[in-house]
């Protein structure tokens, strides 16, 4: 069963699982989230980007360089990429996914 939960104005539907999982501090997977072929697209893309090395180390609190005690991740710029490498439109489909509603709307 799906609960809606207010998110920021909107309502967006999870599984009734999803909080209690997430206060727990594990991580939630949302079932049909992404088709397979859309992860399968994603992986590409990670692949072609990783190969044209597009990815670079990612800092937390707004910071571009030093040392970063929050967080060990890399970054690929998804706006300003070449977009002629990779597969863009599977980043996009992701985008859409974790952002509902009409974007520039201010």
């Amino acid at each position: 069963m799906l609960t809606p939960l207010l998110a920021s104005g909107l309502v967006v539907l999870l599984d009734e699982a999803a909080p209690s999982t997430i206060r727990a501090g594990r991580v939630h997977v949302e079932r049909g989230f992404a088709p397979p072929r859309l992860v399968q697209d994603l992986r590409h893309d990670i692949d072609c980007l990783t190969t044209a090395g597009l990815f670079e180390r990612a800092f937390s609190g707004g910071t571009s360089s030093g040392d970063d005690a929050f967080r060990n991740a890399e970054m690929c710029d998804p706006v300003g990429r070449d977009r002629s490498v990779g597969l863009w439109d599977a980043f996009y489909a992701v985008w859409e996914r974790l952002h509902p509603g009409p974007q520039g709307v201010g």
